[in-house]
């Protein structure tokens, strides 16, 4: 089974999408920090999002002893030089710690981790992963996809504009 580590953006335009429930039906272990969850302030994505974790759906990883020493290490040296936060070095260090990609659409956060050695992947590689097992036909993502234009002003145009008329001549 494959893991990966998700940070708050990627939760939360999971949830402004209505993708999320589909990560449930992926062969994947999802990951997070206790600090991403702390970070989700809207109750109602809050609410959701416990739900994950109390049905398995989503692990989340608290840093102790070493971890936690490592961690705040790590912040405040990244914190100076990059300005990244607690949380970001929390995600980046998990996904580090279990050798997986890590889900991101910060790209401060993204260069960092690729400079680690960290896989570095956004919500499309979500969206792509779906649709290739079957989950949901190209057709069928295309809403979601208008979604996500819709949710988030940063979220990669021309990317999902491509996958939007390659969805749109399937024959599905």
């Amino acid at each position: 089974m494959d893991i990966v580590v998700k940070d708050t953006n990627i939760i939360i335009d999971l949830i402004k999408t209505g993708l999320l429930h589909f990560c449930a039906l992926l062969d994947i272990e999802w990951h997070t920090t206790l600090h991403v969850i702390y970070e989700i302030e809207d109750e109602e994505q809050r609410k959701t999002i416990l739900s994950c974790i109390e049905d398995g759906i989503l692990k989340v990883d608290v840093f102790e002893g070493e971890d936690l020493d490592l961690l705040l290490d790590t912040s405040q040296d990244y914190g100076k030089k990059t300005n990244l936060s607690e949380t970001d070095c929390s995600v980046m260090l998990l996904a580090e710690r279990y050798g997986c990609r890590l889900l991101t659409s910060d790209q401060k956060l993204r260069r960092q981790a690729e400079g680690r050695g960290v896989k570095v992947y956004g919500l499309l590689w979500v969206v792509d992963t779906i649709v290739e097992n079957g989950i949901l036909s190209g057709k069928a993502m295309i809403p979601y996809l208008e979604q996500y234009l819709q949710t988030n002003m940063r979220a990669p145009e021309n990317e999902i504009n491509k996958r939007i008329e390659r969805y749109r001549t399937l024959k599905q």
